[in-house]
């Protein structure tokens, strides 16, 4: 998620919120990038990348059920 081009960030977070969307990430490997990475872009002046990155946010939210939602995304 460090490329500088809008269209790759978009592009990225779409594969990330279908792969999570599948459920073919663990929720191990799902939480780290999703923190690191997708969060902070919710802040980014581009409205396409902040509905990206919302995008993800919700998948995950979703795949993880309120519990662990509220637990891991807070």
């Amino acid at each position: 998620m460090g490329d500088s081009e809008e269209s790759v960030v978009i592009v990225a977070l779409a594969c990330l919120e279908k792969l999570s969307k599948s459920k073919l990430l663990p929720r191990r490997v799902m939480l780290p990038p999703l923190k690191q990475f997708v969060v902070p872009l919710l802040c980014h002046p581009s409205a396409s990348i902040r509905e990206a990155a919302l995008a993800v946010v919700s998948v995950v939210s979703r795949v993880l059920g309120s519990v662990d939602s509220y637990v891991f995304l807070r």
